[in-house]
């Protein structure tokens, strides 16, 4: 993983707080989770984290659904 995000150094965000409603979908805070997004040439690296407050979602889900959600959200982004 290293390495990909070290070839990921042509941009970097962070902080980021997507604009996730619309007239027909409205996300919740767990849609929150971008932690990190990294570009390069041609690829991308995506570090996404659950919310705190909702870390107890984890007992329920093994993959979370809103974790995965922004992952291919973000890979659709890159390659799409």
């Amino acid at each position: 993983l290293s390495a990909i995000a070290s070839r990921c150094n042509e941009s970097r965000l962070t902080d980021f707080t997507p604009e996730i409603a619309s007239e027909f979908l409205a996300l919740g805070s767990r849609w929150q989770n971008v932690k990190c997004l990294q570009f390069g040439t041609d690829e991308g690296f995506g570090q996404f984290e659950l919310p705190e407050a909702f870390s107890s979602d984890l007992d329920t889900y093994r993959l979370h659904p809103a974790l995965l959600d922004s992952a291919i959200s973000f890979f659709s982004s890159v390659y799409g």
